[in-house]
């Protein structure tokens, strides 16, 4: 989902979510260790970050948005059960 490339010294970031560059869980974890690998090194001071294909990002990815309330949903009733056991 990220690809890492350097362009005279200059790290690019290229975000690879096909078909638009929907942001997922996924994507924003390995943009995030890729930002804090890059962080460790002092000689760096700017990152360019773009986007594969025809978007930059499309936003969220409304697909995963609609499953994380269920799953929500799903930890909090098993809590219940579990409290109320005690």
């Amino acid at each position: 989902m990220i690809e890492l490339e350097k362009e005279d010294e200059i790290p690019i970031v290229k975000l690879d979510n096909p078909p638009m560059n929907a942001i997922c869980k996924e994507l924003l974890d390995s943009l995030d260790e890729t930002l804090n690998l890059l962080e460790e090194d002092e000689g760096i001071h700017v990152v360019i970050i773009e986007g594969v294909g025809k978007a930059f990002v499309a936003g969220a990815d409304i697909s995963e948005m609609m499953i994380c309330p269920r799953k929500r949903l799903k930890n909090s009733q098993k809590k219940d059960r579990n409290s109320s056991t005690r």
